[in-house]
């Protein structure tokens, strides 16, 4: 089982509780361990008080469970107007929008990518339009997604 996968089975029937839903897990590695979880509510977002009651909940769950067994930061919110996407199902539920990638690799010369999200195919594939041309990117090489915020 993965980290993230073992981490979702450990937060989400907090997360559920508290009436939201998760959008996603990061685990960033460095100095010190920060994990970020990404919640939603359908109806009227998520507030301060959700984040509160969430961290609350799954700090000591996770302090319990033992998984990291150096010191962490645990930091919960909404995924915000720059909302990132950690799956097939968020690449189409904003089809149609802005979007920024960044790939586990380089394709044609670079990594980071901007452009309109076109469509999502059932084989995994993400299409996004590019300076007026289709470039067509696997779900899997995706490192990292956002939505651009617009003002």
């Amino acid at each position: 089982m993965t980290l993230k996968k073992k981490l979702e089975d450990i937060v989400v029937p907090s997360i559920l509780v508290a009436g939201c839903e998760l959008v996603g897990i990061e685990v960033v590695r460095g100095r010190r361990i920060i994990i970020r979880i990404y919640v939603d509510k359908k109806h009227g977002g998520v507030t301060i008080n959700d984040c509160a009651v969430i961290s609350r909940k799954v700090g000591c769950l996770l302090d319990s469970e033992d998984i990291f067994p150096v010191s962490y930061n645990l930091e919960v919110s909404s995924p915000g107007f720059d909302r990132p996407l950690f799956s097939y199902a968020h690449f189409v539920q904003f089809i149609g929008f802005e979007v920024n990638l960044v790939l586990h690799f380089m394709l044609y010369g670079r990594r980071r990518w901007r452009g309109i999200i076109k469509r999502a195919t059932e084989d995994g594939s993400i299409i996004l339009t590019v300076d007026n041309k289709e470039v067509h990117f696997m779900i899997d090489d995706i490192q990292k997604a956002n939505l651009v915020a617009h003002s």
